[in-house]
């Protein structure tokens, strides 16, 4: 059985953190592409410019020019199909809670 190869971007602005979570993923057989941004407004512009879109982005909250919050937000209206993975140390529940429901 042939497992579908899938492709994940990283949104993070922790350079040494994104290549760190890069080189784990490369060790997956089943994931085909890994593109990275620095920031939301890079991810989104990313996206735009992809001709096919990531199954799977791992999206930090806290990032300078536009944050993960914002960037989720206009994914799930653009992108709906897309699937995200939010990468934080927030520890607040009800911040958490909130995101979720969103």
């Amino acid at each position: 059985m042939q497992t579908k190869k899938i492709k994940v971007v990283i949104a993070d602005d922790h350079k040494l953190f994104r290549k760190g979570i890069i080189a784990l993923l490369e060790d997956f057989d089943f994931i085909d592409e890994i593109e990275e941004a620095s920031n939301g407004a890079e991810l989104l512009k990313l996206l735009g410019n992809m001709q096919i879109l990531p199954d799977v982005i791992l999206l930090d909250l806290r990032m300078p020019v536009m944050d993960g919050v914002e960037a989720q937000q206009k994914i799930r209206i653009l992108y709906p199909e897309i699937k995200i993975i939010i990468l934080t140390m927030e520890d607040d529940e009800q911040y958490i809670l909130h995101l979720i429901s969103e």
